[in-house]
């Protein structure tokens, strides 16, 4: 039996409908219960911030939490190293997800430059409905190997049998628009001085890609 194995690429565009906003507030202290305290004074003033901002309190929800004792090296007088206790870091990671909606994020990062938190963060623009996104990639691929495979059948004078085999790596995509919005450690301060979180963005359309293998019977 003869065959024709065609690589199929599937390229889809998408525009962004959803907003993740991912923040992580660092508390640190001497004491274990001191450092707790004050991570969930962080967490609580940010939570009573969003939610003066028209976000619901259990929108945010918690993607990493970690507490580990803090560490600063050096050396003795005899040029000994030791490793000397500093006290307890406690890093909270949380993500907030809301449709896209400029005036939305600018409500969520006015609200997050108001509070005492002072959170690292970051937005990205990505789909909510990743699986469709998916479908629509993997369908794309597929239609394209097989237009290649109907070409190169009609160019040879051969016809075009019936499917053996797909090859497909189900890898996961991260369907992120190239437009970020970040700032430095210790911004959030002067956004809220300035009085100017609105932003005017128009994220960029995602871009993906994929690849499938085909193999049909040619006659």
């Amino acid at each position: 039996m003869r065959t024709i194995t065609v690589k199929g690429t599937g390229k889809i565009r998408l525009k962004p409908d959803l907003v993740t906003l991912s923040m992580t507030l660092r508390a640190r202290h001497k004491q274990y219960d001191e450092t707790m305290a004050r991570a969930e004074g962080q967490l609580e003033a940010l939570r009573a911030a969003l939610e003066r901002a028209g976000f619901a309190r259990d929108a945010l929800k918690t993607a990493d939490f970690r507490i580990e004792p803090e560490y600063r090296g050096e050396h003795d007088d005899k040029g000994n190293f030791r490793q000397i206790f500093m006290g307890y870091l406690c890093a909270h990671s949380l993500k907030l997800e809301f449709d896209l909606d400029m005036r939305r994020l600018s409500a969520a990062l006015s609200a997050m430059a108001e509070s005492t938190s002072e959170p690292e963060f970051s937005v990205q623009f990505t789909v909510r409905d990743e699986e469709a996104a998916a479908a629509a990639l993997l369908e794309s691929a597929v239609a394209n190997a097989l237009e290649k495979a109907r070409i190169l059948c009609k160019a040879s004078g051969a016809a075009l049998g019936e499917l053996q085999s797909i090859q497909y790596h189900w890898d996961g995509h991260s369907f992120i628009s190239d437009t970020r919005c970040e700032l430095a450690n210790g911004a959030l301060p002067m956004l809220a001085a300035s009085k100017r979180a609105a932003m005017d963005i128009a994220p960029e359309e995602i871009q993906a890609s994929d690849t499938v293998t085909m193999i049909w019977e040619i006659l």
